[in-house]
């Protein structure tokens, strides 16, 4: 077992030299001996590591294990001449690993590949890296490069590396900054493509409820189980319920359950709907319009999955109902572990994948088919597009410092803005999340606030009173984050307004684990205080936290939110010249707006020097003054009811040891 991980650590080097040799060594001393660090392979010459194989290889090592563990049972298996021919044929053993079950979902059949024949294949651990590579030099799009086998794919490269050496004069590097810029932007997209738009998002599951011994066209033909999903675009009375057919794109993977009885037969979509096609003939729907989605890729379960399996088999029986229970939408079954009638197609969310999965395991001794699965297209919504130029529009901020807002945002998931009254962090707040997000959709956007009556039963969740008793309910971030797991292709934005105004471990409980970005995945679901469904936090949920600097009675941010939360600190700009142009238009006079400027700017400077009391996070903000006056009331008299009543009683909040200091601003502030 040692000697297997030492040949797993030995290509990655996101994992360090030092703890790859703790790993083997502790390993090997398992067996009443020790290996000594003086050994030549446990040198860090030889475990620093050749390339990065991401996050992936590390969170899923043991499959990666099982995988080597299986490839050298087979391998083992055959005659003398069988395994000659593999070990000394670079593409010999490319088709012989490429062949074994469940090879293209694992790294290592790119890495060991380049571990034994360097000259042959590449030191790039990621078929997803390899096609785009053949994408950007090449004249085939990489999504008809998907289609091809690991064997087509790594010749096409060798041949690719011959033709760029022979330009170039020397050996080259796909990942050299010349030879990457023709294939990857730093965002890890295509060359010209939005670096906030995925080439590829997450692979969909979908759950196909069909009757197959009762219909003809279901058992044999073109649109037989495992060749086609067809189905009417509208229902007998006129509803769309088929509509999860037009999200169904190339790749993902569809689970058969047939004759309500088992999950019989799994296939991959070949292309997305085709709206133009009927009925079929000696159908309840023929003629008819309708959709038709080709598959291929099929196989049968050995042995099936009953429904009982999971809908009566504990724990999973359980886990199904509250994760029905728990806000999760559009399922196949119901909250009675009753199939859904009507409901011909439905996705698998991750949550209900695993779960699944689990239950195969337990009846099969095995996972199911790909759920390991590469990605898909992303999921086409009509909504308006919104970029931080638009967000820009109105936002009294610097592009620079936006830029790096949603750079941060992209890269620690949890932001925190910062800042003290009145510097428009609630209004930059929703148009940043759809500068983000890159569309205005409101759907995808949830706003609560944090005081100190906020509970754990209202963010996660609890019991709540029904007519009946009490009934175990999601809570708001909980309901939030079921959606964003169906929904995987797109960003979905959660802001906490005074975020430290509530007992923030009391409110969030396990969640202040989930949240960190290197814990959302299924794989770390955990179940929740009160119920038994696994919860995990998806990669597309962004939280952002608004926090005021100048409230004294909130403690101070406790370390553990700090380490899982970038903070930004916005600060009042009456510099910004779309203050003048805002006010302009709001009929104040260019001498008052000079007037406002100049004595808010000295009132913040004496703020923000006073650090005994006060300082920078005390600062008057902005958009106190952003409305303009109203209805008849002139500029003049806007201008002193705005001090009276906002400024001037915030003063004397800040300087309540001294109201006479207080009073001496109001009074500049006042005089015209």
């Amino acid at each position: 077992m040692a000697e297997s991980l030492w040949l797993l650590l030995l290509f990655p080097t996101n994992v360090g030299a030092a703890k790859k040799r703790e790993t083997v060594q502790e390993i090997w001393s398992w067996s009443g001996e020790n290996l000594e660090a003086t050994n030549p392979l446990l040198d860090d010459a030889a475990l620093g590591g050749i390339g990065s194989a991401g996050t992936a290889y590390n969170t899923h090592r043991w499959r990666e294990l099982v995988f080597l563990i299986s490839s050298l049972r087979d391998f083992k298996a055959g005659d003398t001449a069988d395994r000659e021919r593999i070990a000394s044929d670079p593409w010999a053993f490319s088709a012989w690993i490429g062949g074994l079950p469940e090879a293209r979902n694992r790294q290592l059949i790119h890495i060991l590949p380049h571990l034994l024949f360097p000259d042959s294949f590449e030191r790039i651990s990621s078929e997803r890296d390899k096609r785009l590579i053949l994408a950007g030099f090449i004249d085939t799009p990489e999504r008809a490069i998907r289609k091809w086998s690991t064997l087509e794919i790594d010749r096409a490269l060798l041949d690719l590396r011959s033709r760029l050496e022979q330009e170039h004069g020397a050996d080259i590097d796909f990942y050299q900054e010349e030879i990457q810029s023709r294939w990857k932007t730093p965002t890890g997209g295509l060359p010209g493509q939005d670096p906030d738009t995925p080439t590829e998002s997450v692979r969909r599951f979908w759950i196909e409820k069909t009757l197959v011994s009762t219909r003809q066209d279901r058992r044999e033909g073109e649109h037989a189980l495992g060749r086609a999903l067809w189905s009417p675009q509208k229902s007998k009375d006129g509803r769309d319920i088929y509509k999860t057919m037009l999200q169904v794109r190339e790749g993902d993977v569809v689970f058969h359950l047939t004759d309500n009885k088992a999950i019989s037969d799994v296939s991959v979509a070949a292309e997305a709907a085709d709206d133009t096609f009927t009925g079929v003939d000696g159908t309840d729907w023929a003629n008819q319009a309708g959709y038709r989605i080709a598959l291929q890729d099929h196989v049968r379960l050995d042995p099936p999955l009953p429904r009982d399996a999971f809908l009566a088999t504990e724990p999973f029986a359980t886990e199904l109902r509250e994760l029905a229970e728990s806000g999760a939408k559009g399922m196949f079954y119901s909250r009675l572990l009753e199939l859904n009638q009507g409901a011909y197609l439905t996705e698998v969310t991750p949550t209900l994948l695993h779960i699944l999965n689990r239950a195969y395991r337990e009846f099969a001794g095995k996972d199911l088919p790909y759920i390991q699965g590469g990605d898909g297209p992303t999921t086409e919504v009509s909504v308006e597009l919104y970029t931080l130029d638009k967000a820009l529009e109105t936002l009294f901020l610097e592009r620079e410092i936006a830029e790096e807002i949603l750079l941060l945002w992209r890269a620690k998931k949890n932001v925190i803005l910062q800042g003290p009254p009145g510097v428009g962090k609630s209004y930059a707040a929703q148009r940043l999340a759809f500068a983000l997000m890159g569309e205005r959709d409101r759907d995808r956007l949830e706003f609560v606030q944090f005081h100190q009556s906020y509970s754990y039963e209202d963010f996660v969740e609890g019991f709540r009173p029904t007519a009946s008793g009490f009934e175990l309910r999601p809570g708001k971030f909980v309901e939030f984050c079921r959606r964003a797991e169906a929904d995987p292709a797109r960003k979905y934005v959660f802001i906490i307004d005074e975020i430290n105004r509530g007992n923030l471990s009391k409110i969030m409980g396990e969640l202040m684990v989930l949240i960190e970005p290197d814990k959302r995945d299924v794989e770390w679901a955990m179940q929740l205080a009160s119920g038994k469904a696994p919860f995990h936090v998806p990669s597309n949920v962004y939280i952002l936290g608004l926090m005021n600097t100048a409230d004294r009675s909130l403690a101070v941010v406790d370390y553990a939110l700090r380490r899982r939360f970038a903070f930004v600190s916005l600060g009042s700009n009456f510099s910004s010249p779309k203050f003048r142009e805002q006010l302009l238009k709001a009929g104040v006079s260019d001498r008052l707006i000079d007037t406002l400027i100049n004595r808010v700017a000295a009132l913040n400077a004496e703020i923000v020097s006073d650090t005994a009391n006060l300082g920078p996070g005390f600062a008057i903000g902005h958009s106190f003054f952003c409305t303009g006056p109203i209805g008849e009331e002139d500029d003049s008299k806007w201008y002193a009811r705005v001090i009276r009543t906002e400024i001037a009683p915030l003063l004397r909040e800040y300087w309540f040891d001294a109201p006479s200091r207080a009073d001496q601003w109001a009074a500049k502030l006042l005089t015209l």
